[in-house]
């Protein structure tokens, strides 16, 4: 993953009150699971099977059979840390999960066959898009953001969790870990933002300590995105690549991340919590990122629902007045406009703007999601 584990160099201060002497920090970022399901009933284990092989020159004598009766499935077939769940109910078709080793084992196929092809292409941008054009629907998709000491610990976060330090699109936080008389978390702390069964999750934890690396810092963030969120992520990707082919998978999860969560340092003359200054390390951490809202790369269902709306109950009633006042009251149009302004809110106007910045980028790409999203 040459472009999308490209170190993101920031300036930083540490996760405590005292100042580290390098202002200059690497952050690692990494797609650390990838999930997809061909639901295609045309589409059978064998298709599946041709499709790697073409992708990624693996041999068909190289899958191994893998667990039995797993999440409905009654077989699979595993190659790397690569997983194929088939014989499933009807309506669950065939499961592909790509595990963060298994990741790891494609990026490595990457390299060769870009020295093979003497190209510069075959990313993960290619293979998602030779996927979708395959049939494959996105159903899970992890970014871990690893920092090695350089920004923050998991202690010092749920501190400031603890403390309500932070600002979230999230209703609840929760901590989870095994403790010592010492308060210490003897395998690890792991902080989680957002429920188990959402869309979108948020995952923080001590990532030496789950790997018994006691000497070494080693903080591990998790986006989690699941289902709608997942299509999103991979859509928000895409677009994004379409439009910059030097775009970077770590950039985008990192402006999400920026989007959803905020920590803040407390400030007992204001209460309103919006206001309160953002934490330098997070400042630092996340510097030179713009919050990404999942789902821009798609106009906005909203405008889309209101233009069905409006054709299917309005039509009528509006062709109506067209003929009516003609001639008689053409200004009619024109009042109703006026009315409606009063009504419209700055909210509105964001969706309109980015409805019409995400059509002037790509026209076809657009028109062919807002088709799909009716």
């Amino acid at each position: 993953m040459e472009r999308e584990q490209s170190k993101v160099e920031c300036g930083g201060t540490s996760n405590t009150p005292a100042e580290r002497t390098d202002k200059r920090a690497s952050v690692k970022v990494l797609l650390d699971w990838l999930g997809f399901t061909f639901t295609d009933p045309e589409t059978s284990l064998d298709k599946i099977l041709q499709h790697f092989n073409e992708l990624l020159q693996i041999d068909f004598t190289d899958w191994k059979p893998g667990r039995r009766y797993y999440e409905g499935y009654a077989n699979s077939l595993v190659f790397e840390n690569i997983n194929i769940y088939y014989e499933g109910a009807s309506n669950q078709g065939i499961h592909v999960d790509i595990t963060g080793q298994g990741c790891r084992y494609i990026e490595i196929i990457f390299r060769k066959l870009r020295v093979q092809l003497s190209t510069n292409h075959m990313f993960w941008f290619d293979l998602m898009k030779a996927l979708i054009s395959r049939g494959a629907k996105f159903t899970r998709v992890d970014i871990a953001i690893d920092d090695f000491g350089q920004y923050y610990t998991v202690p010092y976060i749920f501190q400031k969790c603890l403390n309500g330090e932070l600002t979230m699109k999230f209703k609840s936080w929760s901590p989870n870990g095994y403790f010592g008389a010492d308060g210490n978390a003897k395998t690890g702390m792991t902080i989680y933002f957002g429920s188990d069964v959402s869309r979108f999750q948020v995952c923080m934890y001590e990532k030496a300590k789950q790997l018994g690396l006691e000497s070494t810092e080693w903080t591990r963030t998790e986006l989690r995105f699941r289902h709608e969120r997942a299509i999103e992520f991979i859509q928000l990707i895409l677009a994004n690549n379409a439009i910059n082919k030097h775009s970077d998978i770590g950039v985008l999860a990192a402006g999400i991340l920026k989007d959803y969560i905020t920590f803040r340092d407390f400030n007992y003359k204001d209460s309103n919590k919006r206001r309160w200054k953002v934490s330098s390390f997070w400042e630092e951490f996340l510097k030179g990122v713009e919050p990404q809202r999942l789902a821009s790369a798609l106009p906005d269902r909203s405008i889309l629902r209101t233009a069905t709306w409006f054709k299917n109950q309005v039509s009528k009633s509006y062709l109506m007045m067209e003929l009516a006042f003609y001639g008689i009251k053409d200004e009619w149009k024109e009042e109703m406009i006026k009315e409606g302004s009063k009504k419209m809110t700055n909210r509105d106007m964001e969706i309109i703007q980015e409805f019409r910045r995400l059509f002037e980028q790509d026209q076809t790409r657009f028109l062919d999601n807002a088709i799909d999203m009716q």
